[in-house]
């Protein structure tokens, strides 16, 4: 909720911000890729700071983790996203949060970003990767209002195509006036981990050095979050601590 972000704690909200739904991907144990540590409790920290401080229902959340029924591979993360696209409405809004691998491959110029699914195979194969451009071309055609994409992997900012500072003209303190002028509009908006570069897997308390930030980021918050004050806020703690 808030200007484009991720919802509301304790105080009523000045405006109607919606239905909010979350689709949830945290891969631990790759089949040919490294081991990871943090991300099931990631997305597991997660998904209780959302149902318990910020209302989200628990059946409109998708978690997709090597320990879930449907498995985190290529064809399931692309499913469930296209999925959970065809029902949403221009009443919704939806958190994307991806914790996992993420690389990237350069050809003629041009660089693109990847998710890793569980079945991703290691280079030179470049099997079952699933591409930025296909993650950017659903979340375009959703009839959703306000999507949230979250990514917590290496080169995560590719997914943006200009992974820039977006945020430094709007403000992390919002109004109500500013909450209402800005409720109608439609926006997409990514906070990635580490840009065009990778990223550490280590943290505190079982989370990566991002996911923390993040969860204190919303369990601190005590008003309506926009996602300039969210990605503000995650910034100086990952700053710090990394």
């Amino acid at each position: 909720a808030g200007e484009r972000g991720i919802g509301v704690k304790k105080e009523a909200p000045p405006a109607d911000f919606g239905n909010y739904h979350a689709i949830l991907i945290g891969i631990t144990n790759y089949e040919d890729w490294p081991a990871l540590k943090t991300p099931i409790n990631d997305i597991g920290a997660i998904k209780k700071t959302l149902m318990t401080d910020y209302g989200f229902q628990d059946a409109n959340i998708i978690t997709v983790d090597d320990n879930t029924t449907v498995k985190p591979t290529h064809s399931n993360i692309l499913k469930v996203i296209r999925d959970k696209s065809q029902k949403m409405t221009d009443k919704d809004n939806l958190l994307i949060y991806y914790a996992g691998h993420g690389t990237r491959l350069k050809a003629d110029k041009r660089e693109s970003g990847y998710w890793l699914p569980v079945n991703a195979e290691r280079p030179p194969k470049d099997t079952y990767w699933v591409p930025n451009e296909q993650i950017t071309a659903h979340i375009a055609r959703m009839a959703a209002r306000r999507v949230l994409v979250v990514a917590d992997s290496c080169y995560a900012g590719l997914l943006s195509a200009d992974p820039s500072f977006i945020f430094l003209d709007q403000p992390t303190q919002v109004s109500n006036d500013y909450i209402r002028f800005k409720l109608p509009k439609r926006a997409r908006l990514l906070i990635d981990s580490g840009g065009d570069e990778p990223v550490l897997d280590n943290g505190s308390q079982g989370n990566s050095v991002f996911a923390a930030a993040f969860l204190a980021v919303l369990q601190q918050n005590e008003a309506v979050l926009s996602a300039p004050g969210l990605f503000a806020g995650v910034q100086q703690r990952v700053r710090e601590a990394a």
